[in-house]
């Protein structure tokens, strides 16, 4: 006969209890980076393409610096690599020259010409050879140049490091920029670094990888899942604490960053 049984509810609650105890804790909502965008060689602005607020992809066009030297450059160079006329000249040249050759090696085998003019045109030929060789090494130079003047004229476009949201653009068109002076501000939103301090009793009960709640305070409501992504290995001394930083996808930004929160873990009793 089997008998069935039964426990009482508030028993099997304290049981489970045993296992895991979810805790909560402060936290709080950041952006994975923010980024100073500066162009990659001091110049003047001339465009700002995009305006506070505004999503950007990596890689997207946000400011054009001034790009007259450049582009006149490119053209210069362009202008010559169009040009073939100095390698069409030496290849005549040789052409010329090779065929007078042959027709003094004719001659001096009949021995009606002198081995003489045989050396010189031998030795014309081969300079020939040379001259049309440094011919066509300078024709592969220029082409080289036009291809790093192309790449200087795209350098004054500025392009956006990593998909994000603009936060800030302290400068205008006709201000200077460069290393020390940024264009403007990407927040990269998505994941949000989601970060809080633990005390450093838990330390041996968290692991990267281990999946957590995260609930933004009011006004931003829901309740979000996410995996710890990194964990401090030196604690503060005077909160008794150790960071922890969750990685919190935040597809389309829909959540904002900047914002404070509670990130409630299942740690083992």
């Amino acid at each position: 006969m089997i008998r069935k049984i039964s426990f009482p509810i508030a028993l099997v609650s304290q049981l489970l209890s045993t296992f895991a105890q979810a805790s909560t804790f402060n936290c709080v909502m950041d952006p994975a980076q923010i980024i100073q965008v500066s162009p990659i060689n001091s110049s003047v602005i001339s465009r700002i393409l995009v305006d506070r607020g505004d999503e950007v992809e990596e890689g997207e066009p946000v400011a054009q610096m001034d790009s007259s030297v450049e582009a006149a450059t490119l053209e210069i160079l362009e202008a010559r690599a169009q040009s073939t006329a100095q390698i069409e000249a030496q290849e005549a040249r040789m052409d010329y020259v090779a065929a007078q050759l042959d027709r003094v090696r004719r001659l001096v085998a009949q021995n009606a010409q002198s081995a003489v003019r045989l050396e010189e045109l031998e030795y014309e030929y081969s300079l020939a050879q040379s001259q049309l060789k440094q011919a066509r090494h300078d024709r592969q130079t220029l082409l080289a140049e036009v291809a790093r003047s192309r790449t200087a004229l795209d350098n004054t476009i500025v392009r956006a490091p990593a998909s994000g949201r603009i936060v800030d653009i302290p400068l205008s068109p006709g201000e200077h920029a460069g290393q020390d002076r940024y264009i403007l501000e990407i927040a990269q939103l998505d994941p949000l670094h989601v970060v809080a301090y633990l005390p450093i009793d838990l330390y041996p009960e968290v692991a990267v990888g281990m999946p957590v709640k995260v609930m933004p305070d009011p006004p931003v409501s829901g309740t979000y899942e996410a995996q710890i992504s990194a964990i401090d290995s030196i604690f503060d001394t005077a909160s008794r604490t150790f960071g922890v930083r969750v990685d919190l996808p935040n597809s389309g930004a829909r959540l904002p960053a900047g914002h404070r929160c509670q990130i409630e873990l299942n740690l083992p009793q």
